[in-house]
């Protein structure tokens, strides 16, 4: 075996019938590797394990066990790679290069690199053709994890586990946790068959289904491998179970899956986006977070969004019907409260009614807004605000001038104007579309002061696009595209800040929140699911990226209030609502509510989430049940607690506390007690209670 360290993972080569086989482990847990899992001996003693190379080309054989159709794993090119040549630099950030040739002029690179202290390895691949004729490739894995567990020769399937975050619209980032004899990726009596679990989308809403994540759990040897992927459009990841071992591959839908296909001329390369990876002695909570953290640590932070500044968004008030006088009634109310930025949503430029069917023009409404949006943004200015506004500019509705002026800046597919009820799709690899984009957006922005976009998607683009060898390629293509020009955007105006939103959390996905200083949660806004869903995605994303609405519903009492507010300060507050000529009650609960939040900042900032714990709470809609997160500051010295009880009035909930802490304050409609290293929430006689703790250290 070959072993490389990179941080505390080690990357393990063995050759197994003169092909390269791979996986990884805690560095501290090499001398438990079981050889003969590794060598892939079957149980009748034959040699039989994945090559750690699985590109496919088109007119290679796949191989007999029932692969054809579902997968291009273990395809006739994958048995020509060989032992790769390796290149290792260790320092403050250590990478390993594994490069492999085949005869005919195939290279393939895998790229691993790790930051001290990090715990995350982050991986992509090459492929080059060097040879004297073009190929086609059907299929090239960002990453690849293979004979899991290492430890034991044979799995234990009910102690395997498989860990998926499903998510759909306003109910995102559930954890589906199951054994792998569930899901039948069980070893078979001789080693033959592919036996698979596909996940992914298709698409260019790429969280729309599952997120681009997958995690499985040794829990007899209390090792978790979990993978992060960077998938702007449509994407896959299989685990399976080939020659009695689970393995992880995924990244780029392939051909099967995805129809794509790439042509690659002589000379040429393509590279793949990045995977995360995360091997960690725990379980699939703390291999969540390592993730986390590491996205967390190593993207920057505008100097402005440091302090996590409070967010108004007036969409829950006016419903797409914003006004200026509106916005000069809510000013005065969001400056007392120490609101930051303060963000006009749809209907800006619309004309009464339509502001859904009127995207793609971006004509300010002079009825609405008499000044522009200059005049609007200078008036938030004078309040000590920045002024922010809601775009979709991906999108053109379908009676608009620039779908019927320019229908040849459209994305296609089979020839035809992709559409979806009143949408069409502007298409990204056009400079005609990037110019008017400029213009009606950078320029815009530039021109009127605004500094803070809310950037909304809400349809995907589907299957494919024109334009390319295949539909997979085009629409890999124009999303790339698309990315390019909110880089620019970024880059020529430095201190905007930007809202990552897809109908809410369609595009919980690496690559579309690094474009973004923060992102829109959901679209669960007002309902009790809210809590579950900010909850669910601290396993996704670092809270002080996401944005959670509180909305100040006109029929809330002073329960329902707490409730959302306190939800709010799982992330970066974002209240909503009509806050002015409020009941003093409801005041009150909002003027307490920013004040504690400024209290737990920098916990939501600089933390770890240690514990996310829901009973009862299995549905979205109709939640009932308890739904509790526990977070510490980066030094332990304080902790976080926070509580909701949905549906149950009075229900009492208690939780163990670390030793050595004590209650300071908190904030909520639930009482609270802490004694004996328990903490107790009683709640209120009502089906919203939400309370949020915070401790400290005694020592």
């Amino acid at each position: 075996m070959k072993i490389f360290q990179l941080d505390n993972t080690a990357i393990v080569f063995a050759e197994v019938n003169g092909s390269a086989v791979m996986t990884a482990v805690p560095a501290d847990m090499i001398p438990f590797i079981c050889e003969e899992k590794i060598n892939g001996k079957d149980p009748y003693g034959n040699l039989r394990a994945e090559a750690a190379v699985q590109i496919a080309v088109e007119g290679e054989a796949s191989p007999r066990g029932f692969y054809a159709g579902k997968t291009h794993r273990n395809s006739e090119l994958c048995e020509k790679w060989g032992m790769p040549e390796f290149r290792f630099t260790e320092g403050e950030q250590t990478e390993l290069v594994a490069e492999y040739r085949t005869a005919e002029g195939l290279t393939a690179r895998q790229y691993f690199t790790a930051r001290r202290g990090t715990g995350v390895i982050v991986t992509y691949c090459e492929v080059q053709n060097n040879s004297s004729l073009p190929v086609v490739l059907e299929s090239v894995p960002s990453f690849l994890l293979t004979r899991l567990s290492p430890f034991v020769r044979y799995n234990d399937e009910a102690e395997v586990y498989v860990h998926k975050l499903r998510s759909y619209w306003s109910a995102e980032g559930m954890l589906e946790s199951r054994p792998a004899q569930e899901y039948l990726l069980e070893d078979s009596w001789s080693g033959l068959g592919y036996r698979g679990e596909k996940i992914g989308q298709l698409g260019t809403m790429p969280a729309n289904g599952y997120l681009p994540w997958v995690a499985v759990e040794d829990k007899t040897n209390g090792v978790t491998w979990a993978v992060n992927l960077e998938a702007p459009a449509s994407w896959q990841i299989e685990i399976a179970n080939v020659y009695n071992a689970i393995s992880l591959c995924g990244g780029l839908a392939d051909f099967t899956y995805g129809h794509w296909k790439k042509n690659l001329s002589c000379g040429e390369q393509f590279r793949t986006r990045t995977a995360q990876i995360a091997v960690v002695k725990g379980n699939a909570e703390e291999a969540a977070q390592t993730l986390v953290r590491y996205s967390d640590k190593t993207e920057p932070v505008m100097p402005c969004e440091r302090s996590l500044p409070v967010i108004y968004n007036e969409y829950c008030y006016s419903w797409g019907k914003p006004r200026m006088e509106t916005v000069k009634q809510l000013l005065p109310v969001c400056k007392e409260l120490g609101v930051s930025y303060f963000v006009v949503d749809a209907g800006w430029y619309s004309v009464e009614g339509r502001y859904w069917d009127a995207v793609g023009d971006w004509e300010v409404n002079r009825s609405y807004f008499p000044d522009g949006l200059k005049g609007y943004a200078d008036l938030c200015a004078e309040y000590g605000m920045r002024a922010g506004i809601w775009m979709e500019f991906e999108n053109a509705s379908t009676d608009t001038d620039l779908a019927r002026e320019h229908p040849d800046w459209l994305l296609t597919c089979g020839g035809k104007p992709i559409r979806h009820g009143d949408r069409f799709m502007l298409d990204f690899r056009k400079q005609e579309v990037i110019a008017h984009l400029r213009h009606k957006v950078t320029e815009m922005l530039l021109k009127t002061g605004v500094r803070y976009i809310k950037i909304d998607y809400n349809e995907s683009a589907g299957l494919g696009a024109d334009g390319a060898e295949s539909l997979g390629e085009g629409l890999r293509l124009h999303a790339e595209a698309v990315q390019a020009f909110y880089r620019s955007l970024r880059a020529d105006i430095p201190d905007l800040v930007v809202e990552i939103c897809s109908s809410g959390g369609m595009r919980h996905e690496l690559s579309w929140l690094s474009l973004g200083g923060m992102c829109s949660f959901s679209d669960a806004h007002e309902g009790r699911e809210g809590a579950v869903v900010a909850c669910n995605l601290h396993r996704f994303i670092p809270p002080r990226k996401l944005q959670i609405w509180a909305t100040i519903r006109e029929d809330y009492g002073e329960n329902e209030t707490y409730f959302t507010l306190a939800k709010s300060m799982l992330g970066r507050m974002c209240l909503s609502g009509r806050l002015f000529g409020r009941e003093e009650g409801i005041c009150r609960i909002l003027r307490e509510a920013v004040s504690f939040y400024g209290e737990i900042k920098e916990i939501i900032f600089d933390g770890v989430t240690t514990e996310i714990k829901k009973e009862g709470a299995e549905s979205f809609r109709s939640v009932r049940g308890v739904q509790t997160l526990t977070r510490s500051s980066s030094d332990g010295s304080k902790l976080l607690w926070y509580c909701f009880i949905m549906g149950r009035p009075q229900t009492e909930v208690c939780r163990g506390l670390p030793e050595g802490y004590r209650f300071k304050k908190s904030f909520g409609n639930a009482e609270i007690s802490v004694r004996g290293g328990k903490i107790t929430a009683k709640g209120a006689p009502s089906d919203w209670s939400g309370i949020i703790a915070l401790l400290e250290r005694t020592c």
